[in-house]
């Protein structure tokens, strides 16, 4: 079995559809084993350097044997790290995986992630034919469109250069953007934190339709990792989690411009280090914005308060 595998929905450009996301465990990300990787990140945890191809098969196909696969349109996989570096996803488990995939016939989608120095035209053709020409999804980290805010106080490593290369590589291979933004890195007040994400997402959206990729922005608010820099600032007491009531805010003044993806999700990581309201409206506050991901729509959203609002 994976790390994890959980069923939802997606909304995608105005169509609802049933996803199958899938974690599985592997050598993790080759950035953080060998640079030390980004300031906010403890997907390291998941990471074992002496699993084997076969392995991480086994852990596919396990998966989508104990699976109800009857009305999943869309299958998400996560690898804590590159899909596309053949140091973290051998080619022959890209194959595997992708060509199993391929004979999901109510399958539509297939969503990966991956750095973007990683993405080649090359790689994604061939990723597209072995899942038989199904629409590919490619996730890719850029955090934050501002040069400082990405790679000193991120520590991303990842030129604009970089990241507008692999966008033009997805439009020639026909494939589907998602970008993660990253809500309040750590060396950011709260309002630098929501005016930065703003103009990412607008700095996304814009290069997407000037490239004429279909994108979504996935807003991450930040949670702190056990065995991180961001830990040790938490525990000193120079950094503070965002209020989700600013979450919301920085939904209100983007969603309009393109669709619109909110990380609500931990992965057991935070030990209940994330970002709060408060008691009173907060279950209120997770429940509209996850209804949001299904419907992009924001109106409840946009009729809820609460004292604790800042």
């Amino acid at each position: 079995m994976g790390l994890y595998s959980i069923a939802h929905s997606l909304n995608i450009r105005g169509r609802i559809l049933n996803s199958l996301t899938i974690g599985l465990a592997t050598k993790g990300c080759e950035y953080a084993r060998t640079k030390g990787g980004c300031s906010m990140c403890g997907f390291m945890k998941y990471a074992d350097e002496s699993i084997s191809d076969r392995q991480i098969i086994d852990q596919f196909e396990q998966t989508l044997q104990i699976s109800d696969l009857a009305d999943i349109q869309a299958i998400e996989i996560y690898n804590g790290g590159s899909f596309l570096n053949d140091n973290e996803i051998s080619l022959r488990v890209r194959r595997n995986l992708l060509e199993k995939i391929s004979e999901l016939r109510e399958v539509e989608r297939v969503f990966i992630e991956s750095r973007a120095e990683y993405i080649s035209l090359e790689r994604l053709e061939q990723c597209r034919q072995w899942m038989g020409g199904k629409t590919m999804e490619v996730g890719i980290g850029l955090e934050s469109a501002d040069d400082h805010v990405r790679n000193v106080l991120i520590r991303k490593n990842l030129p604009e250069k970089g990241f507008v290369r692999a966008v033009v590589e997805m439009s020639r291979a026909e494939c589907d953007l998602f970008v993660y933004l990253l809500l309040k890195p750590p060396g950011l007040s709260e309002r630098q934190a929501i005016e930065d994400v703003v103009s990412s997402a607008l700095y996304v959206f814009d290069l997407a339709r000037k490239h004429g990729v279909n994108a979504r922005v996935g807003l991450e608010p930040v949670f702190v990792c056990a065995d991180t820099a961001l830990e040790d600032m938490f525990d000193k007491n120079e950094y503070e989690l965002m209020n989700l009531w600013n979450v919301v805010e920085v939904m209100r003044r983007i969603h309009s411009k393109g669709d619109v993806y909110v990380g609500l999700d931990d992965e057991g990581l935070s030990k209940g280090r994330i970002p709060y309201s408060c008691d009173k409206c907060y279950e209120t506050l997770v429940s509209e914005i996850t209804m949001f991901n299904k419907t992009q729509s924001f109106s409840s959203l946009d009729r809820l308060d609460c004292e604790c609002r800042i």
